[in-house]
C-alpha cells in the first residue's frame, strides 16, 4: 500500500471500530470490532501477540511494555500488568492458554525500543530501547512464539495501530509520518 491509502486506512479505522487506547505500562485484549492502539512508543515497546488463525471470534492482545524485567524493580510500583517484558508476556499468554490456544498458534510483532536520548545514553548498555528489545525478544524465543515482523530503534518516538479483525498492524513516526505495516 502507498503512504496516502495506510493513512486513509489509519482514518477509516478510527471511524468504524472501537478504538481502545493502551497506555504506559497496560495490556489490553480487543475483538472483531476492536482497533488496539498506542501512541508515543520511545524506548518503550508496543507487542502485538494473536493468533495466527481464528478460533471463532477474533481476539488480540497488545502490551505497551516500558522495562525489560520485573526481577530488576527496587520498589512495588503498580503501574500495570505489561510494565515489564516478562510480566507482559506471561498475563497474555495466560489468556490465550484460558482460550484454547498453544504457543505454536500465536505469533507476535512489535515496535519501539528507540534510544530517546542518543547524546546523553551513547552506550547501548545503558539504553533501555535495547535492553526491552533483547528481552522481548529472547521471551518469545523461550516460548516458541515466532516475531514475526517488528521495527526496532531509532530515535523517534512511534505510534501502533493494530486493526484486529484485518490482523493489519500499521507503525507510524511522530507526526503519523512514515506508515508502514508490520
Amino acid at each position: 500500500m502507498t503512504e496516502p491509502q495506510l493513512l486513509e486506512v489509519l482514518k477509516k479505522a478510527n471511524d468504524h471500530y472501537n478504538v481502545i487506547y493502551v497506555g504506559i505500562g497496560k495490556l489490553k485484549f480487543g475483538t472483531r470490532h476492536d482497533v488496539l492502539k498506542i501512541t508515543a512508543l520511545g524506548s518503550c515497546v508496543g507487542l502485538a501477540i494473536y493468533p495466527e488463525r481464528f478460533k471463532g471470534e477474533p481476539i488480540g492482545a497488545l502490551a505497551h511494555i516500558m522495562l525489560p524485567s520485573s526481577r530488576t524493580r527496587t520498589t512495588e510500583n503498580n503501574i500495570g500488568k505489561a510494565k515489564y517484558a516478562d510480566t507482559a508476556i506471561e498475563h497474555i499468554l495466560k489468556k490465550y492458554y484460558e482460550l484454547g490456544y498453544k504457543p505454536n498458534e500465536l505469533q507476535a510483532k512489535a515496535t519501539g525500543g528507540g534510544n530517546m536520548y542518543p547524546k546523553r545514553l551513547p552506550q547501548r548498555q545503558l539504553d533501555i530501547g535495547n535492553q526491552n528489545i533483547q528481552e522481548i525478544k529472547r521471551l518469545l524465543k523461550q516460548h516458541q512464539i515466532p516475531l514475526k515482523n517488528a521495527v526496532f530503534g531509532g530515535t523517534e518516538s512511534r505510534s501502533m495501530t493494530y486493526i484486529i479483525e484485518k490482523k493489519l498492524i500499521i507503525v507510524t513516526d511522530t507526526g503519523r509520518k512514515n506508515p508502514q505495516i508490520l
